[in-house]
């Protein structure tokens, strides 16, 4: 059972030491919509960290397809951007039934 825990705080030791980012999810929408000038909402939000640094991935739909927007989690700046071959859902649909969670059907 010690061993266990210590294993379980080496893992979090880890994980925190990796930095946790300064921009919320909401300022990094913002940062891809006002770099990319798509009003929409984002569809999908991710964070990952690469090489030790936090960064946010946006889903942006343009039109009929998503547009990636990567944002630095330290600073808020635009790392740059990647058309996706994804169909964009569109508000519509969300509207409707948001993707994977039949709330109304349990």
């Amino acid at each position: 059972m010690r061993k266990a825990f210590l294993l379980g705080m080496l893992v979090w030791g880890l994980a925190l030491a990796q930095g946790l980012p300064r921009v919320g999810f909401m300022e990094a929408v913002r940062a891809a919509q006002a770099w990319s000038r798509i009003p929409t909402p984002a569809e999908e939000i991710s964070l990952s960290w690469c090489q030790g640094q936090p960064r946010y991935a946006v889903d942006l739909a343009k039109g009929r397809r998503l547009l990636q927007v990567y944002v630095d989690g330290m600073t808020g700046r635009v790392l740059g951007a990647k058309p996706l071959r994804e169909r964009a859902l569109g508000a519509r649909a969300w509207l409707r039934e948001p993707p994977g969670a039949p709330l109304g059907r349990w």
